[in-house]
């Protein structure tokens, strides 16, 4: 629509606002119609929440990396794809359960096996990724094995059973050789209503109780019983259908800002309303479960295509490299789904979900999102053949990122690990504080503040 000088002189702005109101389509569709479906999903596969959310919940809510990263890899030729994954992944590992600790409403007690087993393997991955771009070249074998890696990671999730019920006895028998009594199970109800009592919400500690209780009786009436401390994905779906379908015709009831949201993403809501079976209508809608599941990625990648454009376009009319723009807004904008799965989650009582979807989604990003484009670019495209078959990353200041991104990891882990696995307002303010210096370092690396990484844009 505009030359480069039109730009220059304000028509950024439309890009702008497109863009802001393009993510705010993309939260839409991951709260009112992904979310829902993949409860469903998680429900009739008999899923623990954690595995659901770091493999089903985070191949889906990732889309928007993959296919920003395919159009970087394939068609801007330029390093805004992974710039992208690598600032949504310290988005997803600070930001989204920063967003948890403040948003949620209440602390949210997370279980230790699912973090330590999701920051363990995402770990070793970042460190992996350091080593292949160390020497700004990603050969089609080491693409390979960030695939095939993959594989190795849904083997792992699909055996979690196994592998907590090993880690549970292991730290048992730890503690019994250290002396110390495991007062885990008997003190686990009070330390939930202790929770309640510092977030001032006792009353969400009797509901949750309501709701375990009838998840029990219909687990029972249908001959399954829920495993210890896990609650049933049943009480998520239940509660998703209660909300009910988005109402276009009747404004919310609430604040002006409220009522100004509605309306300005009434057209978004109504193009999704007529796309999109909404499950939570009834039990004729459940059943379209899967169309609503792929159609929701359809849509996410979509508008993932139309972020990364804007974006691109923005970057360069500001003299902006790709890398900047895609570890800072573009990361932002494209991590939106985590942090509005992370908070409806938290809210519903599965923060391990929300934590395994934000750790999870980031392992997929690298493995694939990342491993998938490289590999066929790689194989099939090469850029200088004459000297091998590989992709070239351009920016030198991607891998000091890398390696700020394993620090986040620590952070996160060790974080809330010391608040004894505890996700309050505290916690929340640290992994916020924490995400804005990861901003602000690999922002100067990538405008070359501490050094030349990056060359001048065309």
């Amino acid at each position: 629509m505009f030359t480069q000088e039109q730009r220059q002189k304000g028509g950024v702005v439309v890009h702008f606002i497109l863009c802001i109101y393009t993510m705010l389509m993309i939260g839409v569709v991951i709260d009112e119609y992904f979310v829902p479906s993949l409860e469903i999903i998680a429900e009739v596969l008999h899923m623990s929440p954690d595995v659901a959310g770091a493999t089903i919940m985070a191949i889906g809510t990732s889309s928007p990396e993959l296919f920003i990263n395919i159009v970087g890899t394939f068609i801007t030729q330029g390093d805004i794809g992974v710039g992208t994954i690598v600032g949504s992944a310290a988005f997803n590992i600070l930001a989204a359960p920063a967003c948890c600790g403040l948003f949620t409403g209440f602390a949210v007690p997370l279980e230790w096996w699912p973090l330590t087993r999701d920051c363990a393997i995402y770990g070793s991955i970042v460190i992996g990724l350091a080593v292949v771009v160390s020497d700004n070249r990603v050969f089609w074998w080491e693409a390979m094995i960030f695939v095939l890696c993959y594989g190795v990671f849904l083997a792992v999730m699909f055996s979690n059973r196994t592998l907590e019920r090993w880690a549970n006895a292991v730290v048992a028998q730890f503690k019994k050789f250290c002396g110390k009594a495991n007062e885990d199970e008997t003190n686990n109800k009070e330390k939930e209503e202790q929770l309640a009592i510092q977030s001032g919400d006792m009353e969400k500690c009797a509901t949750k109780e309501q709701m375990e209780m009838k998840d029990a009786d219909s687990l029972e009436s249908r001959g399954g019983s829920p495993e210890p401390g896990e609650l049933p994905s049943v009480a998520v779906v239940e509660e998703v259908e209660a909300d009910g379908p988005v109402k276009f015709f009747q404004s919310p009831e609430g604040s002006l800002s409220t009522k100004l949201y509605w309306y300005v993403m009434w057209l978004g809501n109504l193009i999704f309303f007529l796309t999109i079976p909404d499950v939570r209508r009834g039990k004729g809608w459940r059943r379209l479960y899967p169309l609503a599941f792929f159609i929701c990625i359809l849509w996410i990648g979509t508008l993932s295509y139309l972020v990364a454009w804007f974006i691109t376009v923005i970057g360069y009319t500001l003299g902006i490299p790709d890398s900047a723009m895609g570890i800072t807004f573009l990361a932002a904008g494209g991590s939106v789904p985590e942090g509005v799965a992370a908070v409806v989650v938290a809210r519903a009582g599965k923060g391990s979900m929300g934590i395994s979807n934000s750790v999870g989604s980031n392992t997929f990003d690298i493995l694939i999102c990342m491993g998938l484009p490289w590999l066929i670019k790689a194989a099939a495209m090469p850029e200088y053949p004459a000297e091998g078959n590989f992709v070239a990353v351009n920016s030198g200041g991607v891998v000091y990122s890398v390696l700020m991104l394993f620090c986040t990891i620590l952070v996160l882990y060790f974080a809330i690990a010391l608040n004894k696995f505890v996700l309050d307002r505290k916690i929340g303010a640290i992994l916020l504080i924490s995400y804005m210096a990861f901003l602000v370092l690999a922002g100067c690396f990538e405008m070359n503040v501490f050094m030349q990484v990056n060359a001048p844009p065309c």
